[in-house]
């Protein structure tokens, strides 16, 4: 009966004692992609049981040591919260679980709303974030485009090679969850020659190649044209190869080339110059009409295609070397003030600059110039000059003067006068 009594009583306390139930550490916050947490817990109770008051939150599990759940991934545009209500010993706990809502984003750039992908196929790539790599829906419009993500935050736009010589559209439709978007794509048709308008120096040649897209080496195309001065053939890569003859119509002429390839026509109109770097070397006249008058003039080859040396006669030097750049697209010749090295130390003490007159004044600035443009009459071939409009100030640039300074470097105090002057420089003629 002792040792009954004393069972009894141990009895008694244990269940006298308060059960406890504690939270210790909990996964609450979740982003859209969902994923599985755990609520560690502390009790004094023998068995723990576990509530979630949301569908989207499944307990999966639950001891005295925590209580695992799981968190769908969500579709929705804001937020939500969760309550898990852990039970244990009489003793109830509530843990609030959130997750975030969908976030989607695509940097479209400087689209303006409209795409444009490479007309030659190659794949243009945009990016995107997301917090969630589940649910993003992609619809295009037509078979020619295709578009991928890496999981990476890149959406791959691949177009197919342009072959309908028009520009085409379509239309990608991206969701996700509750949000929807549309992009309009455009792709320009292809060119094998990546133009429909070819330019041609005058000079004949037999082998001016123009580099086509990638996609024409593999490509089994040919050309044709009804005029005798130029034909093109296909290169073992793909290439265009042109030969023309030279160009003495004394104008410029034209033909159109026809492309065929993949079932299609591609027309480019080709034009010859009448003018190139090579046709203005040789002999010309510096004329002003002022006190040098007529000078003679030499244009010789100083970089290919770039610049000339230009040899203007002087009475004492023979004559003297300056720089002119050409512009093939215009057949303009530009001639600016520069210090003319070649005479250093030809008279001791002397150091000549060709310098820009304005309005009785001289100018040092290397910005000063005059642009000599051809006047297209093969009969009467001629270069008239006028200020190119680089150098600021009231009066245009007029003509050139040979000047002496007694250093290199030209300035007002070094100025030692003129040796020539060219101060109405209207055109080269020959």
């Amino acid at each position: 009966m002792s040792l009954a009594a004393f069972a009894l009583a141990g009895c008694n306390k244990e269940e006298m004692e308060s059960a406890y139930l504690e939270v210790v550490r909990s996964d609450v916050d979740f982003s859209a992609a969902g994923g599985t947490g755990e609520i560690q817990i502390s009790t004094n109770a023998a068995s723990v049981s576990a509530v979630s008051d949301r569908t989207w939150l499944e307990v999966t599990s639950s001891s005295t040591e925590s209580v695992r759940f799981s968190v769908a991934s969500s579709q929705e545009e804001f937020s939500r919260v969760a309550n898990v209500t852990i039970t244990a010993g009489g003793v109830s706990q509530e843990v609030t679980v959130s997750q975030m809502g969908l976030i989607f984003f695509l940097d479209q750039g400087s689209t303006s709303g409209v795409l444009e992908l490479d007309p030659d196929g190659e794949p243009t790539v945009l990016t995107y974030s997301a917090n969630t790599s589940d649910g993003i829906d992609i619809q295009v419009s037509d078979t020619w485009l295709s578009v991928t993500l890496d999981g990476n935050g890149n959406m791959t736009f691949t177009p197919e090679v342009n072959f309908t010589q028009a520009e085409r559209t379509a239309t990608v439709s991206v969701s996700m969850g509750w949000k929807d978007m549309e992009l309009t794509v455009s792709q320009a048709e292809a060119h094998i020659l990546g133009t429909s308008e070819l330019m041609l120096s005058r000079d004949a040649d037999d082998d001016f190649t123009v580099d086509t897209p990638q996609w024409a080496g593999s490509t089994a195309w040919t050309a044709s044209t009804d005029a005798d001065w130029i034909s093109v053939t296909a290169s073992d890569d793909g290439d265009a190869v042109f030969t023309f003859s030279e160009n003495t119509t004394g104008t410029n002429r034209q033909c159109t080339i026809d492309f065929m390839y993949e079932g299609a026509t591609e027309t480019v109109t080709v034009t010859q110059r009448m003018w190139s770097y090579n046709f203005f070397l040789g002999e010309w006249t510096v004329n002003s009409n002022t006190e040098m008058g007529p000078v003679p003039a030499l244009l010789e080859e100083d970089i290919p295609g770039s610049t000339y040396t230009l040899w203007v006669y002087d009475s004492s030097f023979g004559s003297f070397p300056l720089t002119v750049t050409y512009d093939d697209d215009t057949a303009t010749l530009s001639l600016k003030t520069q210090y003319v090295s070649a005479l250093e130390g030809i008279v001791t003490g002397y150091y000549f600059w060709w310098c820009a007159l304005y309005g009785g004044y001289v100018t040092w600035s290397t910005d000063a110039g005059m642009n000599f443009v051809y006047n297209m009459d093969e009969g009467n071939q001629a270069l008239t000059g006028s200020d190119d409009g680089d150098y600021s100030n009231t009066d245009p640039i007029t003509g050139f003067s040979l000047y002496v300074f007694d250093s290199q470097t030209a300035s007002s105090g070094g100025l030692l006068g003129y040796w020539s002057r060219f101060s109405n420089m209207q055109s080269l003629t020959r």
